[in-house]
Parts: structure tokens; sequence; C-alpha cells
């Protein structure tokens, strides 16, 4: 807990899954930040639950990686408590002044894209956009929880894969010989 910032309950993710599950996640996440994101590994990634009273506040984790992820396990459709959404600001509000139009109002919806944590959702996001986690009331019980795997894409670097012929490589260099 920190005043102002944040709720909830946390621990590193490998404690509580078997070995050989977890390796099989964390490749999985780690192959998909190389092909998708340019990323070359992720954080060791957090378990955690959000229970009556939990939350972040917007912040934004721009030295932890330019990914954040969040993966659900939270039985969405089940649940006995309200919020829990992971709320991230749109790109545009950062930048407001340049399309700033007075006939226009703002309501909250309008600032922030809710996005609830379904279970087996994974979500990725920038993490330089200032984001949070709405506050869940309802329940204390763990197993009923806002529970998530989450971390960041970090190390960001080219990733290639296979090569080109040489035919290929000079047609792609043409316009610049």
């Amino acid at each position: 807990h920190v005043p102002d910032q944040y709720t909830l309950h946390r621990t590193q993710a490998a404690d509580y899954f078997e070995a050989e599950d977890f390796q099989a996640l964390t490749a999985a996440l780690t192959a998909y930040g190389q092909e998708k994101l340019g990323c070359r590994e992720i954080s060791p990634p957090w378990l955690s639950y959000y229970i009556d009273g939990c939350e972040q506040q917007l912040h934004a984790d721009v030295p932890q990686g330019p990914f954040a992820y969040v993966l659900s396990l939270t039985r969405w459709d089940e649940r006995l408590f309200t919020g829990g959404e992971t709320q991230i600001m749109q790109p545009f509000v950062l930048d407001y002044w340049r399309g700033f139009d007075s006939s226009t109002g703002l309501e909250r919806s309008d600032l922030m894209i809710d996005v609830p944590p379904s279970f087996n959702q994974l979500t990725i996001f920038d993490a330089r956009l200032p984001h949070g986690v709405r506050r869940v009331e309802g329940v204390r019980d763990p197993r009923e929880a806002r529970l998530v795997i989450h971390g960041w894409f970090c190390s960001p670097e080219p990733h290639f894969e296979g090569s080109l012929t040489e035919l290929q490589a000079t047609e792609g260099l043409r316009p610049s010989l």
C-alpha cells in the first residue's frame, strides 16, 4: 500500500505455479514480445489480487518497459464486486490542446478506456500512457477477487527471423542505390 498511489496484494507469480506451466507462459509472452513488439525480454511477472478498497491511481510505468501486460485470471462474468477494470488514458489527452474544440464537452468515458479483466484475456498497452485500476468494492475473499498476472515487455531492440535472398535484398535496396 502506498497512500494516494495504490493498494493491492502482489507477489512474484513464479511462486504460485508449476515450474513447467509457468515457463511455458513466460516463453510464450517473451516470444510474442520479440516478434510483435520488438522487446527482447519480459520483467518477472507479478501475481496480484484486488479485494474491497484495492485500486491503482493513474500512473505511467516509463522505466519498467515500453509495454505493459495484464493477463486476467478473474472470473469476470461471475464476479461479486464492482470496479477492477484497467483504465488507460486516451492518447489524445496527452496532446489535448492541439485538437481542442471549445464546442465539445468531455466525460470520463471520452478520456479513459476501461478494459474489464475478463478471464484468460491478455491486455497489452503502451506503459507510458497514464493508467490504473478502478477501485474494487464488494469482496474481501481473495478467491473472489480481481486476480491478474502482470508485468512489462522490456529491453526493446530489433528482432529478425530468417533471411532475404540476394535478389530480395537487391530489390529492396534498389531505390536507395
